[in-house]
């Protein structure tokens, strides 16, 4: 384990997204840089409440991987412009209750639609992309004859006026506006990709500033588009889930009604998912002083409780059927949840579990490898990286959530394994239609099918053969160790997100440490003598 965590973190050092982007601001000083700079705009009233994040600009990444190659697109993106992955911030005189329920302020949401707001986006070096601000709505001083100067808008984003030619401004900001202009011209830092600016100024102070280049789309004006046959895909996905869930109900009564299933251990499991559900939505969530935040509590606590009540009816359903039929697969899951924390079998699988997940987490690094032959960068992944380890907050409710997930995912596969084994009445055969299954739900998420088949196969073969050869609790501890890769690998120990990776390896050590001490049950670590002889 201690040998595969070296080679894990020396390998994907190489290729994770921190060595590609510069990422030497941290969230904060980012943070910071954005509230400068709109004070410097004209807005110096000071904000009630304030947030920012990360984002991708995955019509860039399409357009790049269309148009350079893997290496030239590798380079530019080593020089920060145009931004693959940006910071955004958000300011606003009044609390920010967003719209969704559970809580989460995103660039959008709540609406930039409260006189004051403000709002931008820079990337990782800290230059500016995007401003708009909201003014006043009502204003009884005279319009200004004052010409708007565009210089500072241009110095915060790092251009030069005089590299710009001047032209009819096509692009409209979402708040009114006396003044707006245009230039068009190239990035600094690519010399080759067009760049078209638009600015927009109300009483002399900007309200809209946006660098556009080839891949930008309106997206105000792109009516809302369904790909064919999703809507028919949609319901028959929908119901399959409304029959899983009612057969799983009847089966539950069924088995509780006459004292077969482990209600027990069903309800354990009920708690630890309710727990970790509602503490990722803790630290996930943006929570304010006002009446809002009574909403965001209970949805919160209603969506625990839907989560909670619903592995219990499936646990309750199908465990009994697991436990007559495949007995072996249960002992040491069962023996956990019945509080076996000391347990001399449970913590070896765990051990198992913990040295095949973290020998594979070199998989990430080689298949980025593959991936970068074909210039696919996978943006999304990268950013969800970054967004894990912005801060102390984020990273505890990464950890919730993961826990959460590291029981579903796992519990999902065994009962559909299960199930197999049960209709095919062969194991092997069971095997073959389990694997196809779970790789055709992955792969239909992926560019690259090809590179995706070469790198899952043999990673859905070795879950499976954990979970035949040791049962339940191996896989789920196997899973859990994919956590690792999830969070950006760096070799530098001073970088800012170097925390979260340092935090993962001590916990890591110190389970395998504590499983380790367990499952020798007080045997010695070396037999008498054996110094001696």
């Amino acid at each position: 384990i201690v040998a595969s965590l070296i080679l894990t973190v020396v390998l994907c050092s190489r290729v994770d997204v921190s060595q590609r982007i510069p990422l030497e601001k941290s969230p904060e000083v980012l943070a910071q840089k954005a509230r400068e700079l709109i004070q410097s705009f004209g807005y110096t009233s000071r904000p009630s409440d304030s947030a920012f994040g990360l984002g991708s600009d995955v019509d860039y990444q399409r357009y790049a991987e269309q148009r350079e190659k893997p290496g030239e697109f590798r380079a530019q993106l080593a020089k920060g412009q145009p931004p693959f992955i940006y910071f955004w911030y958000r300011q606003s005189p009044r609390y920010l209750e967003t719209f969704n329920a559970r809580g989460r302020v995103a660039e959008d949401d709540p609406p930039p639609h409260i006189s004051g707001m403000a709002g931008l986006q820079l990337d990782t070096l800290g230059r500016l992309i995007y401003f708009s601000a909201a003014p006043p709505q009502v204003e009884e001083t005279p319009a200004s004859s004052i010409v708007p100067d565009p210089r500072p808008l241009f110095a915060a984003a790092g251009l030069d006026p005089a590299r710009f030619t001047s032209t009819q401004p096509k692009w409209t900001p979402l708040s009114t506006s006396d003044v707006r202009a245009a230039w068009t011209g190239f990035y600094p830092d690519a010399p080759d990709v067009p760049l078209r600016v638009e600015t927009a100024w109300w009483r002399s102070r900007p309200v809209y500033f946006q660098m556009i280049g080839p891949w930008t789309r309106p997206e105000r004006v792109q009516p809302f588009q369904e790909a064919a046959g999703q809507t028919i895909e949609n319901w028959v996905i929908l119901s399959l889930i409304c029959t899983v869930f009612v057969v799983a109900a009847l089966l539950a009564w069924r088995n509780f009604r006459s004292g077969r299933g482990d209600t027990r251990g069903a309800s354990r499991l009920a708690v630890f998912m309710f727990c970790f559900s509602l503490l990722a939505w803790l630290f996930a969530a943006k929570h304010v002083p006002t009446r809002w935040e009574y909403s965001l509590v209970m949805w919160a606590i209603s969506a625990a409780l839907f989560v909670a009540a619903l592995y219990w009816v499936l646990y309750v359903a199908l465990e009994p059927y697991v436990r007559r039929r495949w007995p072996q697969s249960l002992i040491s899951w069962s023996r956990l949840l019945a509080g076996g924390f000391r347990d001399p079998l449970v913590c070896g699988q765990v051990l198992i579990g913990i040295a095949v997940g973290v020998a594979l987490d070199i998989e990430p690094a080689l298949e980025t490898l593959l991936r970068d032959r074909v210039g696919d960068l996978q943006a999304g992944s990268y950013l969800s990286k970054l967004r894990f380890v912005m801060d102390m907050r984020h990273l505890v409710g990464h950890f919730a959530s993961f826990l959460q997930d590291a029981i579903q995912v796992p519990l999902f596969f065994f009962f559909l394994f299960f199930l197999l084994r049960v209709l095919l009445r062969r194991q092997w055969l069971a095997a073959v239609v389990w694997i196809l299954i779970v790789e055709g739900l992955i792969l239909l998420a992926t560019t690259h099918p090809l590179i995706g088949t070469l790198m899952i196969t043999p990673v859905f073969a070795l879950m499976l053969f954990i979970l035949i050869r040791f049962g339940l609790l191996p896989l789920i501890v196997f899973y859990l160790m994919g956590d690792l890769t999830n969070i950006p690998i760096t070799t530098d120990w001073s970088a800012w997100y170097a925390g979260g990776m340092i935090l993962n390896l001590v916990i890591i050590l110190a389970l395998t440490a504590y499983a380790f001490h367990i499952a020798r049950a007080g045997r010695p670590l070396f037999k008498e003598g054996f110094l001696e002889n």
